[in-house]
C-alpha cells in the first residue's frame, strides 16, 4: 500500500511539473492566450542574446510553439523556430520552420506583447 501511495505522489508531481513551466503573459488582440516557458531561457553571446519558448493558444484550440530570440542591448527580437498544432497535438503540415537564424531582427513595438516579453526576458 505504501508503494502505491508513493507511486501516486510521484505521478501527480510529474504531471504538475509538466504543466508548471508555461507562464501566462497576456492575450493578443484576436483573443489568443500567450504563454512563455521561463525555465527554457538560455543566454549566449556573452549574455547579450536570450532565447525562450513561446506558446500561443487560439480560441479554436489550435496552438503554436515558437523559439524567440532577444537581443537585449538593442531591445530587438525575432522568431527562429515555429510549429503549429491541432487540438490533439499533431502538427499542422506546412506551417512552420526549424531554427532559421537568417530571420531578421525587429524592434519590439511599444505597449505590445513583444515589448513585454523583452522586458521580462532581458532583466
Amino acid at each position: 500500500m505504501k508503494k502505491l501511495i508513493a507511486l501516486l505522489v510521484i505521478a501527480s508531481s510529474f504531471t504538475a511539473a509538466q504543466a508548471a513551466p508555461w507562464s501566462y503573459i497576456g492575450t493578443s488582440i484576436d483573443t489568443a492566450k500567450i504563454y512563455l516557458r521561463f525555465p527554457s531561457v538560455q543566454s549566449y553571446n556573452n549574455g547579450r542574446v536570450e532565447t525562450i519558448w513561446k506558446k500561443i493558444v487560439n480560441t479554436n484550440g489550435t496552438y503554436s510553439i515558437s523559439r524567440v530570440e532577444f537581443h537585449c542591448p538593442s531591445q530587438m527580437l525575432r522568431t527562429i523556430q515555429y510549429s503549429r498544432y491541432y487540438i490533439d497535438g499533431t502538427t499542422i503540415p506546412d506551417t512552420g520552420y526549424n531554427y532559421d537564424l537568417t530571420v531578421p531582427w525587429s524592434i519590439a513595438v511599444p505597449e505590445s506583447v513583444g515589448e513585454y516579453m523583452v522586458q521580462r526576458v532581458c532583466i
